[in-house]
């Protein structure tokens, strides 16, 4: 038994199904990657349109050809690779918009403690120059004391 081998005219069949995965795969990963609603935006430009092709070059082909049950295949398996990538669609929009709530949650929480952090810093200064206009008048009241002692002294000198 020979086993089959690809000829040269079977080249056109197997390079089509592998550029086409690849251009899937391509789209996938820009799926992924993405920085921006307007990077995804284009994406989702740049998938309809190749899709558009793919279906149109498809429809030219079964249209040139009696095989309607390949067509009806052929367009149900893109279909459902359509619906597959506005699954991820709708999915990484979600996901950003959890990120864009979660990010701004943050973002309150630290301007609060920010606010926080300055009110304590006014009162840890105002409580400073407190204790230092007590060092001040506790001085103040020592020398007081000390030159009425100085006084008492004198007075019980000369009595």
């Amino acid at each position: 038994m020979t086993e089959p081998h690809t000829t040269i005219s079977d080249s056109p069949n197997i390079e089509l199904p592998l550029k086409t995965l690849l251009e899937i795969q391509l789209i996938e990963s820009k799926l992924h990657y993405y920085e921006s609603l307007n990077e995804l935006l284009e994406i989702i430009h740049e998938i309809w349109a190749i899709f558009s092709l793919k279906l149109e070059e498809k429809l030219d082909f079964w249209q040139n050809s009696n095989e309607n049950t390949n067509f009806s295949q052929e367009y149900q398996r893109l279909e459902e690779t359509l619906q597959k990538y506005e699954n991820q669609i709708r999915t990484h929009s979600a996901i950003e918009q959890q990120l864009r709530l979660c990010a701004e949650t943050f973002q309150v929480k630290i301007d609060e403690l920010s606010r926080e952090k300055e009110d304590f810093l006014k009162e840890k200064d105002l409580k400073a120059l407190e204790i230092a206009k007590l060092k001040a008048q506790l001085f103040d009241s020592n020398t007081f004391i000390e030159n009425l002692q100085k006084r008492i002294r004198n007075y019980e000198k000369t009595i």
